[in-house]
């Protein structure tokens, strides 16, 4: 019987920590000397290369890296952003351009507009000076006056004689009717108003300022005094008039009854002191409309108006307030009731 060998089987070298297998051992001693081995043995670990792509994926070998990059997105974007042709860097820059002049002309019209607006207060301030200026110089003026005829005044009262007011009854007979003017005026109205007292009270309101503005000055200023006369009792009246033509006029001052000069300084004086009264509300008016402080605009141009009308009486005073004077001795008359 023969017996055949069996062929013998060849030794195989394995490297489990680098996964190198080989049959020859002298392969298998040069492996062991190789930087890899001796890294992998050394720290444990066998170093993995990372392959990163530009859109931030990592891929631990170049051929998955390869396929990503076929279908990568964020290539296509960078491609896109290398072609920008010039015309259309010349097209944003003039955009540029354009918004920097717009906005320069913005700035040029907000700049005019603050210039205008700064005028325009500048010019109420002027005015508001030389008003105040005025009203200093005029109280001065009504000083020295009242300096003047305070003895006379006083003294009238005293020498005032009875006077006689003619009445016509309805068949056109003429009779005379005594009216005894001291009897009238210190026990009849002994109960009146002193004249100051009654200018405290006075307080014109913006309808009454917008008023003057609409009417004029004599019409506006008559109807502020004339409101609060038409409010009280014929007997409670501060004032009084005893010949509409002669313009007689008698105030009740500390308790008496004094007539007015022949200029009637003192009703003329206590119409100053109202249109002074109704000039103070036009800075409350001002406040009430904001637009004033734009030029030209509506609410601009009726301040100026009312402005003009409640200081019409400033470049000529006598005239004026005689006129509001003659408003005033109509419905002050007490002609003989």
């Amino acid at each position: 019987m023969d017996f055949k060998k069996n062929p013998k089987t060849p030794k195989e070298y394995n490297c489990v920590a680098c996964n190198f297998k080989t049959k020859h051992k002298g392969d298998y001693n040069k492996h062991l000397l190789t930087p890899k081995h001796i890294n992998i043995i050394e720290y444990g670990s066998k170093p993995i290369k990372i392959y990163n792509c530009e859109c931030g994926k990592e891929y631990k070998d170049r051929q998955n890296l390869y396929r990503h990059k076929k279908t990568c997105k964020f290539d296509s974007i960078i491609e896109e952003s290398n072609n920008i042709t010039v015309n259309m860097i010349i097209d944003i820059i003039q955009k540029n351009q354009d918004i920097l002049k717009e906005n320069q002309e913005i700035k040029k019209l907000l700049l005019e507009q603050n210039n205008k607006v700064s005028e325009q207060n500048n010019k109420v301030s002027e005015q508001n000076q030389e008003f105040k200026e005025l009203l200093i110089q005029q109280n001065k003026q009504i000083q020295e006056q009242n300096k003047e005829h305070n003895e006379l005044i006083n003294k009238f009262i005293e020498r005032e004689p009875t006077q006689i007011i003619n009445t016509t009854n309805n068949n056109n007979s003429t009779t005379n009717q005594s009216f005894n003017l001291n009897f009238f005026l210190n026990e009849t109205c002994k109960d009146a108003m002193n004249i100051k007292e009654f200018l405290d009270n006075l307080n014109p309101t913006l309808d009454d300022l917008e008023n003057v503005g609409e009417k004029g000055f004599v019409k506006g200023i008559s109807e502020i005094i004339l409101k609060s006369l038409r409010g009280m009792e014929v007997n409670k009246r501060p004032i009084h008039c005893t010949d509409i033509k002669r313009e007689i006029v008698y105030l009740k001052e500390d308790d008496k009854w004094n007539k007015d000069d022949t200029n009637n300084s003192k009703m003329k004086e206590l119409i100053r002191k109202v249109e002074n009264k109704n000039f103070c509300n036009i800075c409350e008016w001002q406040n009430n409309h904001p637009d004033t402080r734009i030029l030209d605009s509506p609410d601009y141009m009726k301040q100026n108006i009312l402005i003009d009308k409640s200081c019409e009486a400033v470049n000529n005073e006598d005239r004026v307030r005689g006129k509001v004077l003659k408003e005033l001795l109509k419905e002050i008359h007490v002609n003989g009731k």
